[in-house]
């Protein structure tokens, strides 16, 4: 999780700096300006949807009403499970989660609704809708898994696993033809809703309706996933293109002293990746690249985006060329989008991982389920849908087979073979990922 969080701030910044040079800029009639590429980020934001079916202005609310924890508990305190805390820590993490009743009932109602749209305008810098602080949303989206993990040690599981409901639709919520950066955040939220229900699932026995009730959710939720949306970021790119250059009347194409300017008048972690492109062997290439080109090879990269996050990491590893091998290829150095491609493959893996534990999750839900009914987990994955437990069987994207599953010491065991491509016996691991190796384990959950 620290990995990814990691790569979260990095593409941040990397897409910040889009989104700053896009809508700051204030770009005079001879740079030549076509295209209202704003207009047309709203209009596929709104897809149609009137403000009463938005949630934005429930989400906005929980964001500036919601308090952090006090200093007398920490995260460590927070992402354990209560009954392991003190007495005095869990009354401490239940008048947290009492004083911020309001912000909960806010974030409740904005879950409820079918969708969430925020209307972008000229020369304001884009963010995370609703204008997030990162900060903010990191406290409401612990604070809603805290009070299903207290609902749940209380027996209150319907309380418990509405929350957990409510924190995947905000995730959900921030999928579709959005930011690179918002899609990330909904990946991470959406993540923390499944870790939060792992953890509850481990320390508590749930009435099989319950179960049966979330496992159906959850499924709905899976046949609803999207793929990553590139629009948004290749419109901004498009628009930095058309706002950068400028022939001054004189035929030939170079930086715009506008641009130039903007550049001193934004943040210092923004300012700092620009000049590095504005300057040096950067700058160079900068000011005598030919915006068609530019354009030529921005359709290309997000034209190849589309087709390969279609795809798992098991069928990209075994084609002839590596993505990163044709992206590097088609961006041939080019300043423009060298920053921002490395980013795109990472967060197509990123959305990958996050489906594959959401369906694992249902695979869980349905075991624990035949384990209760039948009074012993089942023999294979294959019995959890010839007994009307699961409707199908999801694919291991690592191995493009099915998730590993075995019988262990009365209990069963769950994962995916995770970026080390091989079977590691179920050794746990952050997703095979590193020298070692390992295996992504589902079940049983492990607490961190």
């Amino acid at each position: 999780m620290k990995k990814e969080k990691m790569l979260l701030k990095k593409i941040v910044i990397v897409i910040l700096v889009n989104f700053f040079l896009v809508f700051n800029v204030i770009a005079e009639e001879r740079n030549n300006l076509t295209e209202d590429y704003v207009a047309k980020i709203n209009m596929l934001g709104k897809m149609g949807h009137g403000e009463n079916s938005n949630a934005k202005v429930f989400y906005e609310k929980a964001l500036t009403t919601v308090v952090g924890w006090p200093d007398t508990i920490n995260l460590s305190d927070i992402k354990n499970w209560p009954g392991n805390l003190s007495i005095e820590k869990q009354n401490l993490l239940k008048e947290w989660v009492h004083f911020n009743r309001c912000a909960l009932d806010e974030l409740t109602l904005g879950a409820k609704m079918p969708y969430l749209w925020v209307e972008y305008r000229t020369n304001l810098m884009i963010t995370t809708p609703p204008a997030l602080d990162i900060n903010q949303l990191r406290y409401l989206v612990y604070l809603v898994c805290s009070r299903a993990k207290l609902s749940a040690k209380e027996n209150s599981f319907e309380d418990a696993f509405s929350d957990l409901f409510t924190c995947y639709r905000f995730g959900e919520h921030l999928e579709g033809p959005k930011t690179i950066v918002e899609q990330s955040i909904g990946f991470s939220i959406k993540s923390n809703a499944v870790q939060t229900t792992l953890q509850i699932l481990k320390n508590k026995k749930i009435p099989i309706e319950v179960l049966t009730d979330y496992q159906q959710t959850l499924y709905t939720f899976v046949c609803e996933q999207k793929p990553i949306d590139f629009t948004f970021d290749k419109y901004s790119i498009y628009d930095l293109i058309q706002k950068m250059y400028t022939d001054d009347g004189q035929g030939g194409t170079h930086i715009s002293e506008d641009f130039r300017n903007t550049v001193t008048n934004l943040p210092e972690d923004i300012t700092k990746v620009i000049n590095d492109i504005l300057t040096e062997e950067g700058g160079s290439r900068c000011a005598e690249l030919c915006p068609k080109k530019t354009l030529e090879a921005t359709d290309k990269l997000f034209q190849y985006l589309e087709k390969i996050v279609r795809k798992t990491p098991k069928q990209l590893r075994e084609q002839k060329e590596h993505p990163n091998e044709v992206i590097s290829a088609i961006v041939n150095k080019n300043p423009i989008l060298v920053s921002v491609a490395p980013a795109y493959m990472r967060i197509s893996e990123l959305n990958c991982r996050n489906q594959a534990e959401t369906e694992a999750l249902v695979v869980i839900l349905a075991a624990l389920r035949y384990g209760i009914e039948q009074k012993a987990y089942p023999d294979s994955l294959e019995t959890l849908v010839s007994s009307g437990y699961l409707k199908r069987l999801p694919l291991d994207p690592y191995s493009d087979s099915f998730f590993t599953y075995k019988i262990s010491n009365n209990n069963f065991i769950l994962y995916s073979f995770g970026a080390d491509f091989d079977d590691d016996g179920g050794t746990y691991s952050n997703w095979g990922e590193g020298e070692e190796g390992g295996d992504q384990v589902f079940w049983p959950f492990e607490e961190k």
